[in-house]
C-alpha cells in the first residue's frame, strides 16, 4: 500500500479517479434496536473505523449529515406517521395516544420503538438527502452514505427494520435536477418500498436482485414490471439460495449494461445491502466481498453521478469488511487484505483479513433458470423507448443543507441511547432472530386460511350497486381462466347456480345492512392511491355481525372490494353462494359476480390444469392484497397457475382472446353484465363458457 492507504485501482475503462463525498454521523453507532435484535447500527461505526485506519478518508470529502427535518421526511411519508415517529418513545409506548397506532404503523417486534428513534431516522435520511444535494450541485461524482439504504419503509408504515425510506427521499431530491434516475438494489431482500414509491413513473427505473419465494417481504416477482407510465420500468430479478459471484455477475452485468443503454439515466443510486454476502445471519446467498463490490465497480465505470447507500447486513463484521472495501472501490484504490489494527480488531478473528471465503453451500440457481431470467428481462427492456422524455418544467430549488464548521460538530446534543456495552459478535444461537421476518411469520397471528384470491374479487357496495362519485372508479378486477392446452370450441351459454335468480337490470338493490359497531372495527391501513381511497378494516371476533372475524378492503366510496374471514376458505354467508360444474371445459372461461374470488380459489384447488389470470388497475390494491389478505402466499403456492396483472381489464388479453370487465352493476345507466356478455360474444364467439355467480 502507499502512504495514503492503498494502491491505485482503475475501476472503469477510463481509469479516472472520482470525487467522492462521504457522509458519516459519529453518533449513529450508539443507537440500539434492543436486546437480540439483528439490526445493529454499530456496524456503520465499525465500517467507518476500517475506512479511517486504511487511510481512505484522506481521499474523500468527509461530511457530517445535517439531520433531515420533518418537512424533508414528509416529502414522501404521511403526516400522521411522521408525527408518530416524532413523539413515540419507549416510555410513551403504552399510553392510549400511541398504543392504538402501533399496529397501524407496523411498529413492534420487527420495527421496535427505541430511544432516539427519530434521531436515527433523521441521520439516515439526512445523509442520503445530503448525498443527493452534492450530486445535484456537481460537487461530487460519487456520494456515499452507509447509514442509508433502508428500502422497506412505506409511506405510512415501518417495515423490515426500516422506518423512514431515505432512498426515496434521496431520489426525490435527485429528480429536482436529473431527468431520469436508476435505482439498483443488491440486498438479499426485495427493495419493495422503493419500487412501490415509483411504480407508476418512468422517471425512476428500479432494478432489484433478490431472493424470491418464501422470504421477506414476499414481493419482487419477475412479472411485476410497473404500471401506467411506469410499465416496464420496474425490473425484478428473482433468485434462489446459494447465489455465488460468477452466477451473480453473469446476470448483473448484461442486465445493467442493457439498462444503461436503453434508459440512459442521469444519475444512479446503488443500495449495497450486505446481507447478500456469504454467511450472513439472515441471508441465503454466497457472495464474496469482491463479488458484491463488483456491482459498484461496474456501475462506477459508466461515469454517471452515483449515490452509494448501505442497507441490510446482519453479520456485522462482514458488513464492515464489505462497506470498507466498497469505499475503496469508490475512491479507486485496492486495500491490503491484512486488516490494520483498530478498536474492533477482535471482531475480525481468527483471520483478521478484509476478504472472506465463500462457503460450500449449494447454488440452487441453475444455468437454465438464469438464462430464462436474463432473457426475460432483456426482452422487457426492449419494450421501453430509448431515453424517455421529460417535459420542460421549472427546476425546483435544491434542498438547503447547512454547512457545519468542523470544530463545532461535537456540540450537537446527543440522544439518550445505548449505554456503550460492546456487542457480542453476532451470536449464531440467537433463537429469536434465526431468520429475517418472513411474510408467513408476519401474518402468523392473522389468517390461517384465506377466503379468496383478493385481486379477482369484484367490487360492489353493500347494497350491490356502485355509487356515483367525482373520483373515477378503477376498472374492476376481472378474472379470465385459460387452460394450458389450446381452447376448443364450446357453445356459448350463461350458467347460473340453482336457487339463484338470473341477472336482470330491473331488479332492486338489496337493502343496506347496519355496519358493525365502531369499537369492533380496526383500521389497519388508510391511504390515497393513484385511483382510490383505500381502507383495510378488521372486524373483531367479538362483533355480532355477518362480518365477524373478517378483513375488508374498501375502495372509493366505500365499496367492498375484497373480504377474507379468519379460519375459513369459504363461508356460509351469501358471499359464497355458488356451485361449480363437475368438469371445467377447455377454452376461455369468464367468471362473473361478487363470488368470483372464492370460485377462482376453489378452481385452483380442484382443477390443476387451469391457469387463472386476474387484472387490477390500481397497483396499490394488489399490494394491499399481498400484505393483508394473503395473496402473496397464493402466488407462491400456485407459481405457474396464478398470474396477477396490473392494468385495465378491458385492454387485457391472453392466449385465446381479450378480457373484458365482468361486473354486475349499473354504470352510466347500463347494466355492465349485459355489456360484458355482448363483448365476450364479440371477442370469443362460440368459444366461451360463462360461469355466472351471485344472487343479486
Amino acid at each position: 500500500m502507499d502512504s495514503e492507504g492503498g494502491a491505485s485501482l482503475p475501476s472503469g475503462p477510463d481509469a479516472k479517479k472520482r470525487r467522492v463525498s462521504y457522509f458519516y454521523e459519529p453518533t449513529v453507532g450508539d443507537y440500539y434496536y434492543g436486546q437480540g435484535h439483528p439490526m445493529k447500527p454499530h456496524r456503520i461505526r465499525m465500517a467507518h473505523s476500517l475506512v479511517v485506519h486504511y487511510g481512505l478518508h484522506r481521499r474523500m470529502e468527509i461530511n457530517r449529515p445535517f439531520p433531515a427535518g420533518p418537512i424533508d421526511i414528509r416529502r414522501f411519508h404521511a403526516d400522521d406517521y411522521v408525527d408518530f415517529l416524532a413523539s413515540v418513545t419507549p416510555e410513551t409506548l403504552a399510553d392510549s395516544v400511541h398504543s392504538r397506532h402501533l399496529k397501524r404503523f407496523n411498529v413492534g417486534e420487527d420495527c421496535p420503538v427505541f430511544d432516539g428513534l427519530l434521531g436515527f431516522c433523521q441521520a439516515s435520511a439526512g445523509g442520503s438527502i445530503g448525498a443527493a444535494v452534492k450530486l445535484n450541485r456537481q460537487d461530487a461524482d460519487i456520494a456515499v452514505n452507509w447509514a442509508g439504504g433502508l428500502h422497506h419503509a412505506k409511506k405510512a408504515e415501518a417495515s423490515g427494520f426500516c422506518y423512514v425510506n431515505d432512498i426515496v427521499l434521496g431520489i426525490l431530491e435527485l429528480l429536482k435536477v436529473h431527468r431520469r434516475v436508476l435505482y439498483v438494489d443488491i440486498d438479499v431482500h426485495h427493495g419493495d418500498g422503493v419500487e412501490e414509491a415509483f411504480y407508476t413513473t418512468d422517471r425512476v427505473m428500479t432494478v432489484s436482485f433478490h431472493k424470491f419465494g418464501d422470504f421477506f417481504p414476499g414481493t419482487g416477482h419477475i412479472k411485476d414490471v410497473g404500471a401506467g407510465t411506469g410499465k416496464n420500468y420496474a425490473l425484478n430479478v428473482p433468485l434462489n439460495d446459494g447465489m455465488d459471484d460468477e452466477s451473480f455477475r453473469s446476470l448483473f452485468r448484461p442486465i445493467l449494461r442493457k439498462v444503461m443503454e436503453m434508459y440512459q439515466p442521469d444519475a444512479v443510486v446503488l443500495q449495497c445491502g450486505a446481507d447478500s454476502l456469504s454467511g450472513d445471519r439472515l441471508g441465503c446467498f454466497n457472495l464474496s466481498v469482491r463479488g458484491h463490490a463488483d456491482c459498484l465497480r461496474f456501475l462506477r465505470s459508466f461515469n454517471v453521478p452515483l449515490m452509494v447507500l448501505g442497507g441490510g447486513g446482519y453479520t456485522i463484521r462482514n458488513v464492515a469488511r464489505c462497506w470498507c472495501y466498497e469505499t475503496a472501490v469508490a475512491v479507486g484504490v485496492e486495500p491490503d487484505n491484512n486488516l490494520p489494527y483498530n478498536e474492533y480488531y477482535e471482531y475480525f478473528g481468527p483471520d483478521y483479513t478484509l476478504h472472506i471465503a465463500p462457503s460450500n453451500m449449494e447454488n440452487l440457481n441453475t444455468p437454465k433458470d438464469m438464462e430464462k431470467i436474463r432473457n426475460a428481462l432483456l426482452e422487457q427492456l426492449t419494450r421501453i423507448p430509448h431515453t424517455p422524455s421529460v417535459p420542460f418544467q421549472t427546476t425546483p430549488p435544491t434542498t438547503k443543507v447547512p454547512e457545519e464548521v468542523e470544530e463545532k460538530l461535537d456540540e450537537r446534543p446527543k440522544p439518550r441511547i445505548w449505554n456503550g456495552v460492546i456487542y457480542d459478535s453476532d451470536p449464531e444461537d440467537d433463537k429469536h432472530w434465526i431468520k429475517f421476518p418472513t411474510a408467513a411469520r408476519m401474518t402468523k397471528m392473522r389468517w390461517k386460511k384465506i377466503k379468496s384470491i383478493i385481486i379477482v374479487i369484484l367490487r360492489a357496495d353493500a347494497d350491490g350497486s356502485l355509487s356515483n362519485s367525482k373520483i373515477p372508479h378503477p376498472t374492476s378486477p376481472n378474472l379470465h381462466l385459460s387452460p394450458k392446452t389450446p381452447p376448443k370450441p364450446l357453445l356459448f351459454h350463461s350458467w347460473t347456480p340453482k336457487s339463484q335468480p338470473a341477472h336482470h337490470p330491473t331488479r332492486k338493490p338489496r337493502p343496506r345492512t347496519m355496519a358493525p359497531p365502531r369499537e369492533d372495527v380496526k383500521i389497519l391501513a388508510k391511504f390515497k392511491s393513484m385511483h382510490n381511497y383505500i381502507r383495510v378494516l378488521e372486524v373483531s371476533k367479538r362483533a355480532v355481525d355477518p362480518f365477524t372475524s373478517s378483513r375488508l378492503l374498501l375502495d372509493n366510496p366505500g365499496n367492498i372490494h375484497s373480504i377474507s374471514f379468519i379460519f375459513k376458505s369459504l363461508t356460509s354467508t351469501y358471499f359464497d353462494v355458488f356451485t361449480l360444474p363437475p368438469i371445467i371445459p377447455p377454452g376461455p372461461i369468464g367468471i362473473l359476480g361478487f363470488r368470483a374470488g372464492s370460485a377462482a380459489r376453489s378452481i385452483l384447488d380442484l382443477y390443476p390444469e387451469v391457469v387463472v389470470h386476474g387484472w387490477e388497475l390500481d397497483p396499490s390494491v394488489i399490494g394491499v392484497g399481498r400484505e393483508y389478505f394473503g395473496l402473496s402466499k397464493l402466488e407462491r403456492q400456485y407459481t405457474d397457475r396464478l398470474i396477477i396483472h396490473v392494468g385495465d381489464a378491458f385492454k387485457a388479453s391472453t392466449r385465446g382472446g381479450s378480457c373484458v370487465e365482468a361486473e354486475d352493476s349499473l354504470r352510466h345507466g347500463k347494466l355492465v353484465t349485459e355489456e360484458t356478455l355482448k363483448e365476450m360474444q364479440r371477442v370469443f364467439g362460440d368459444k366461451l363458457f360463462v360461469l355466472s355467480l351471485g344472487n343479486r
